[in-house]
């Protein structure tokens, strides 16, 4: 929730459209290195990829979780901000 607060605020004045465009090109940048990995890559625990971290699930999970999955999350409050403008 911090780490979201702090993004929403960095980026709360931007247009819808810049948003959204921004939106698809971090989306485009993530499909395209997903695609690029090998599922031995994406079973690698996630420290493989972030040495610092200890984190030991395979990196397939946080993508995930850090995706689609966190899209969901927000989905209803991003609907009302969009609506309000």
């Amino acid at each position: 929730d911090r780490i979201n607060g702090v993004i929403q605020a960095r980026y709360r004045d931007l247009p819808l459209d810049e948003v959204w465009r921004r939106l698809r090109e971090t989306h485009a940048r993530v499909v395209t290195r997903v695609s690029q990995m090998t599922d031995a890559d994406l079973q690698r625990p996630y420290r493989h990829f972030q040495p610092e971290s200890d984190l030991e699930k395979p990196v397939s999970h946080w993508i995930i979780i850090s995706s689609y999955e966190h899209f969901g999350e927000h989905l209803e409050y991003m609907r009302r901000i969009a609506d309000s403008d």
